[in-house]
């Protein structure tokens, strides 16, 4: 067969047209990962890797062997498939020449159980169309998840106090919720993986008052403000207000045990009835810096450094300091007598700090302004 025959331009409109339909149909079904957790021990399949379970893999919930395969769904149509070679952590894990393609092997679909160790681990599948990965490469995917073992707090749950029921649920870090929507007063429930575990510590201030106060729950629901068998206790609004929350999981009661990964959470409520009158006395509290626009920090969100600046308004002993979100001092950025109306620029570099969220304190005299820094790479 000649292959070299020219093209006319009616049928080059035609072989374009294609292609595109080809990288339609590909990029939409590129929005799964590919790759599915299996219970290895019955073949249930637990769900995929970037999809139901959001890259997280929660060890603690599967107490049975498990493996990942390639989703049958996601290749179905392509049968021209001879090998696929699995990579775990960037090396070469195992080939497989028959479906189910599975990082563990099986035998008759009975599946190999794969070792999976906490922490961050990348996968990556190459198709070929011949076997023990030649000929040509059909398709290649790539995941990355993270597994976790002991408890975790997966999301928390604004709740109703009078009526005890759920007002929203979210896995964001922080949201803000217009008074409206909010009844008060409310509370925030964490929830676990396990759904039982020994206890969560909560530690919260707020935009008003940022001294930490501490709770510690023992028993579901997990609530920052406790409840009495399931009747929630709630705290009442009466100004705009933030709420900067710390939630860590243990595997025993009282804060005991093995701790799961601390978890942050923001919750700004605004929109207040008669706050305007409220946020006046705060703000011209002898104790309490005005919060006006002269504090900044730019970026904000970071990825390698921002920049901090600030005004005084008069002559005072000034310092500048960040904090993680436990309450723990990273960093010392100034300590000093800046001269009246004179304007200050520090530099925050990364280096060093995990991503997160991080509060800036600007202390003059006995007068205290805040501003929360994301580090995110």
């Amino acid at each position: 067969m000649n292959t070299n025959l020219p093209l006319n331009p009616r049928s080059m409109l035609v072989l374009v047209f294609f292609m595109c339909f080809l990288e339609i149909n590909f990029t939409a079904k590129a929005e799964s990962s590919g790759f599915v957790l299996m219970n290895a021990d019955n073949g249930d399949r637990l769900g995929d890797l970037t999809g139901q379970l959001f890259g997280t893999v929660h060890l603690s919930e599967y107490p049975f062997n498990l493996t990942v395969i390639i989703d049958p769904e996601f290749i179905q149509g392509m049968d021209n498939i001879k090998s696929v070679v699995f990579y775990y952590d960037h090396k070469k894990a195992r080939t497989e020449h028959v479906a189910p393609y599975a990082i563990g092997g099986d035998v008759q679909g009975v599946f190999h159980p794969f070792s999976f160790t906490k922490g961050m681990h990348a996968f990556k599948a190459r198709l070929y169309d011949q076997p023990r990965g030649k000929g040509n490469l059909l398709l290649e995917l790539e995941v990355t998840a993270n597994f976790i073992e002991g408890p975790t707090i997966v999301s928390f749950t604004v709740v109703n106090a009078d009526t005890d029921e759920d007002i929203l649920t979210t896995q964001e870090s922080s949201i803000s919720l217009n008074y409206a929507d909010l009844h008060s007063p409310f509370n925030v429930r964490a929830s676990t993986v396990p759904d039982h575990i020994g206890s969560v510590v909560f530690r919260y201030y707020t935009s008003h008052n940022r001294r930490w106060v501490h709770r510690t729950e023992n028993a579901r629901p997990y609530a920052l403000f406790g409840d009495t068998n399931g009747d929630y206790h709630g705290q009442t609004i009466t100004e705009d207000i933030t709420y900067f929350i710390t939630a860590t999981p243990y595997s025993k009661s009282h804060g005991r045990g093995t701790a799961g990964p601390a978890v942050t959470f923001e919750i700004n409520i605004y929109g207040v009835p008669n706050a305007a009158a409220a946020r006046a006395v705060y703000e011209n509290d002898g104790d309490a810096f005005y919060e006006n626009n002269s504090f900044k920090a730019f970026p904000n969100p970071f990825s390698t450094q921002t920049t901090l600046t600030f005004t005084i308004e008069e002559r005072n002993s000034v310092t500048l300091e960040v904090y993680d979100f436990q309450g723990t001092k990273v960093k010392t950025l100034y300590a000093g007598n800046p001269e009246a109306l004179e304007t200050l620029s520090f530099d925050l570099s990364s280096e060093g700090l995990p991503d997160g969220l991080y509060l800036c304190r600007l202390v003059r005299g006995n007068a205290l302004s805040t501003r929360k820094l994301f580090l995110r790479r």
